[in-house]
C-alpha cells in the first residue's frame, strides 16, 4: 500500500509497522514502457494487468453517429478509467479504416506483431492487459479486454475527461488528443525526440500524418467526415449478442483482476484520515472483513491488511498473507511462479502500475504499499495505509522509499 504521511508512527514492538508519508505525484516509466515508447514502433500500448468493470454508463454525450454495441462498450471502459470515450472511438475506428467492425470480427495481427481491435503490441498487452469482460482471461482478441486496456493505457498516459482535442495546425501541442494520437501511432520516443510544441504536422512519418489528422477529423466531425487519406466512416453489420452483460458489473469497489482498479477504490483520493475503521472508505469497511479478515490491533490501518485485501479480493492472488510486511516478503520470494523481483528500489524508474513494494529488515518495522501510477482526482501515484497512522488513502511512492534514508531497501513484487 501506499503512504502519504508526514510522521513515523510507534504503535508496539510486538506488531510489524506501518510508515507514512508525505504526498507528491510522480508518475516514472518502467524500463519496458521506456523500451516501447523508445522504439518508434508504430503501437497502441502501455502497461498494467488488470480487469475491466461494467459499469452503467451515461452514452448521450458521445456523437450519434456512433453505433451500439459500440457506444455503449467505449463509454464503459472509459468510466471504468476515469478517461475520454470519444478518443478511444477514434482510435478504434483509425485502427479499422474508418469502419465500425462488429465485435464478432476476426481481428488481425499485423506483420510487426499488433494484435487484436486496438492493435496492441506483445510488450504493452503484457503490461496493460485488462479482463474487460470478467471471464476470467485477459485476451487481446477479445472485444472487450481490449477496449478495457485501451482505456487504461489513455489513462496512464494521462488523457482524461478534460484533455482538449487540440489544433490540427499545431498538432504536437503536449496535453491534447492529436499528440496523444501521435504517440500511440509513431511511438513516444519518436515523438519525444524529434517534434517540439510548435512543430508542424509535416516532421511525422505519412503514416502518423495521416493518422493524426483522421483521429482530429473524427472527433471534431462527430464521427462523419475522415481524415488524411482514411475514408468517411462507415458501419458494420453489428453482432446480435448484446454489448455488455450485466452481471460483469463490479461489486463493492472490488474489480476482478484488477490490482490498481481495487486499490483506489479501496482508498481515499487524498490523505489526512485517521486510523480507525470508521475513518476507512465504505468500500474498504466491506471489503477487508470479507476477504482479509483480520481482527488484530487496527487492521483497517495496517499496510500489509491492505495490500493482501487487494490482492485477494480482485484474485490476483488468494493466497496472499493476510497480514505482516516480513511474512509477506518472504511468500513473494518463495513464488517465483507468480512474481517478479527487483531487488534494490531507490527511486520509481522501473515501476508499473499494479507493483506492490515492501520493505522489511526484520527489525520490527515495515512497509508496504501498492504503486498505481498518478490517476486523476488522487493525490499521489500509490496507495496505502499505515498502522495506526491512516486507513488506505493516496500516497507517493518516492516519499514512501525514500523515507528516513530506506532507499534502496525496497523490493518490488510483480504479478507475473
Amino acid at each position: 500500500m501506499n503512504s502519504i504521511p508526514r510522521k513515523l508512527f510507534w504503535f508496539s514492538i510486538i506488531f510489524i509497522f506501518c510508515f507514512t508519508q508525505t504526498g507528491l505525484s510522480v508518475l516514472a516509466l518502467s524500463p519496458e514502457q521506456k523500451r516501447v515508447l523508445n522504439s518508434g514502433v508504430y503501437y497502441f500500448d502501455i502497461e498494467e494487468t488488470s480487469t475491466g468493470c461494467m459499469v452503467d454508463v451515461d452514452t448521450s454525450k458521445l456523437s450519434g453517429a456512433i453505433p451500439e454495441p459500440h457506444k455503449t462498450l467505449f463509454a464503459q471502459a472509459a468510466a471504468a478509467y476515469k478517461t475520454n470515450p470519444t478518443y478511444i472511438a477514434s482510435l478504434f475506428l483509425s485502427e479499422h479504416a474508418n469502419n465500425w467492425a462488429p465485435f464478432d470480427s476476426r481481428w488481425a495481427t499485423s506483420p510487426k506483431g499488433a494484435s487484436g481491435p486496438f492493435q496492441f503490441m506483445p510488450g504493452t498487452w503484457a503490461a496493460y492487459k485488462v479482463d474487460g469482460n470478467n471471464d476470467g482471461q485477459a485476451d487481446v482478441m477479445n472485444i472487450y479486454d481490449s477496449a478495457f486496456a485501451a482505456a487504461n493505457m489513455a489513462a496512464a498516459n494521462g488523457v482524461d475527461t478534460n484533455t482538449p482535442l487540440g489544433d490540427i495546425n499545431t498538432p504536437f501541442a503536449r496535453g491534447t488528443l492529436i499528440f496523444q494520437a501521435a504517440v500511440y501511432n509513431w511511438g513516444g520516443g519518436n515523438v519525444s525526440k524529434k517534434t517540439t510544441d510548435t512543430s508542424p504536422i509535416s516532421v511525422a512519418p505519412p503514416e502518423t500524418q495521416n493518422y493524426m489528422q483522421n483521429v482530429y477529423s473524427l472527433i471534431s466531425s462527430g464521427f462523419t467526415s475522415g481524415g488524411g487519406k482514411y475514408p468517411t466512416p462507415t458501419s458494420s453489420t453489428p453482432p446480435s449478442t448484446s454489448a455488455i452483460n450485466s452481471s460483469t458489473q463490479c461489486s463493492g469497489g472490488v474489480v476482478t483482476g484488477s490490482i490498481v482498479q481495487t486499490a483506489l477504490n479501496f482508498a481515499w483520493e487524498t490523505g489526512g484520515h485517521g486510523p480507525d475503521q470508521n475513518d476507512a472508505k465504505p468500500e474498504y469497511r466491506t471489503a477487508m472483513p470479507q476477504y482479509n479478515g483480520s481482527t488484530g490491533s487496527q487492521p483497517y490501518s495496517d499496510c500489509g491488511v491492505f495490500t493482501s485485501t487487494v490482492m485477494i479480493a480482485t484474485g490476483a492472488d488468494p493466497n496472499y498473507p493476510k497480514r505482516g510486511t516480513s511474512i509477506q516478503e518472504n511468500y513473494v520470494r518463495n513464488h517465483t511462479e507468480k512474481y517478479y523481483i527487483i531487488e534494490n528500489i531507490g527511486d520509481t524508474s522501473q515501476l508499473q502500475p499494479g507493483d506492490i513494494l515492501i520493505y522489511s529488515k526484520g527489525s520490527g518495522i515495515g512497509h508496504t504499499f501498492i504503486f498505481t501510477g498518478s490517476q486523476q482526482g488522487y493525490k499521489g501515484d500509490s496507495v496505502s495505509a499505515s498502522l495506526g497512522g491512516h486507513v488506505p488513502q493516496a500516497s507517493s511512492a518516492i516519499a514512501s522509499i525514500t523515507y528516513n534514508g530506506r532507499a534502496g531497501d525496497y523490493i518490488v513484487a510483480r504479478i507475473k
